[in-house]
């Protein structure tokens, strides 16, 4: 790592710390913070789908108290190279995959392997040829033309500015978080379960505007956050990312520590 990359990793750190923890407002005053102990342990898997990873890796490595590691599967649902050393036992486990077929044993070691379960933007459009996700992640998109019965199609648009409305301020994830507007990738006829909590509502037209809910998933506590497409695919002029927005940056942040138990 350069000189130059550990002092920007310094500096994002410091202000996504300030931007997430810190209390510079009435509103945030009573806002938890993560339990004291050591760096959350976070797996982090991507594959099937593309992105920047520039900024998404820089986003994660300013992220305070959290160590991660990183598995990719290409789409196939089955890890193509390990961290060293193997995988171990994780605080909880971020997919920011998208897979084709059906749910095979590699994927469900994965995620077997965290306490916590987060899902991120095209996860929830993992598995299309089964409803499967859905009971994990308490919801899912499915962009497929072959579906199973009784699914409907779920569509999407780029670079479309989105407002968030925090339905839940209540919520210690959403803690601190005031309404924003943000350029992302609009999903629209995402299917969520009745019992998912939702926490964040988008004013993109869709039949369901639930961006951000937490769930139970045999125990575990599972959070979903829709938006977080990043600049792949975005104009040469366009503004910040998720992965440069505060807000954003704080809900995933916090859904994190959240899902693991430690906030």
């Amino acid at each position: 790592m350069t000189v130059l990359r550990v002092l920007t990793r310094i500096g994002l750190g410091l202000t996504l710390a300030g931007a997430i923890f810190a209390a510079p407002g009435q509103a945030q005053t009573r806002c938890a913070s993560p339990k004291a102990g050591a760096p959350l342990n976070l797996l982090i898997v991507t594959g099937g789908h593309d992105y920047e990873p520039v900024e998404f890796f820089r986003a994660f490595d300013a992220m305070p108290g959290i160590r991660y590691q990183h598995v990719f599967t290409r789409g196939t649902a089955v890890p193509l190279a390990f961290p060293i050393g193997g995988l171990g036992r994780y605080d909880a486990v971020l997919f920011y995959d998208m897979e084709p077929g059906a749910i095979t044993p590699e994927w469900r070691d994965l995620l077997d392997r965290g306490r916590g379960i987060v899902f991120l933007h095209h996860a929830v459009g993992s598995f299309p040829a089964s409803t499967e996700l859905r009971a994990i992640a308490g919801g899912q998109a499915n962009f497929k033309d072959e579906r199973p019965a009784g699914v409907t199609k779920s569509t999407y648009e780029h670079n479309v500015m989105e407002r968030f409305t925090v339905t839940d301020r209540a919520h210690t994830i959403t803690c601190g978080v005031a309404d924003f507007a943000m350029e992302d990738e609009g999903y629209d006829n995402v299917v969520v379960e009745p019992g998912a909590h939702v926490l964040m509502t988008s004013d993109f037209p869709k039949a369901n505007p639930a961006v951000a809910w937490t769930w139970d998933y045999q125990g575990r506590r599972t959070f979903t956050l829709q938006p977080g497409h990043g600049s792949l695919g975005a104009p040469a002029d366009h503004g910040p990312t998720a992965f440069q927005n505060p807000d954003f940056l704080r809900l995933l942040t916090r859904g994190i520590f959240w899902s693991a138990g430690r906030l």
